[in-house]
């Protein structure tokens, strides 16, 4: 919703929830944004990265991923997959708001992956309170 309303020319929601992308859905009527430059597709990524490829180039990637899902994802095993693959599908000079719902790993499991995997980007502003997004109306 945010990225349409900040003037983005197409938008790819994804996610394994078909319930979570009718949500996303659901703010862009309620915010009477048009929806011919939005894709929602129900996509598990780590299975499916070379379909995530084609999508791209990507000028800024919102990564979310659950901590914890029974048979799916393993945020620990899971977050290296998608770190190590950013160059793949993201537009130079491309930023990314990485989040990580485990407070229990602490920011130095992401800063360390980074660094690791990911050494091109640069760390420009650490966010250590939850972000709110609120609907534009």
């Amino acid at each position: 919703m945010a990225a349409i309303a900040g003037g983005a020319q197409s938008v790819l929601n994804v996610d394994m929830s078909s319930a979570a992308l009718n949500v996303g859905r659901e703010n862009h009527r309620l915010n009477q944004q048009e929806l011919t430059k939005v894709r929602f597709e129900k996509l598990n990524i780590f299975n499916s990265f070379s379909r995530f490829k084609k999508r791209g180039p990507f000028d800024l990637l919102v990564c979310d991923p659950p901590t914890l899902q029974k048979g799916s994802v393993d945020i620990v095993r899971d977050y290296p997959k998608i770190l190590r693959r950013l160059d793949q599908f993201m537009a130079p000079n491309a930023m990314l708001v990485l989040c990580l719902n485990a407070p229990e790993l602490g920011r130095e499991f992401l800063l360390q992956h980074m660094q690791e995997l990911a050494p091109n980007y640069l760390l420009i502003e650490l966010m250590l309170r939850p972000l709110m997004i609120f609907p534009l109306k």
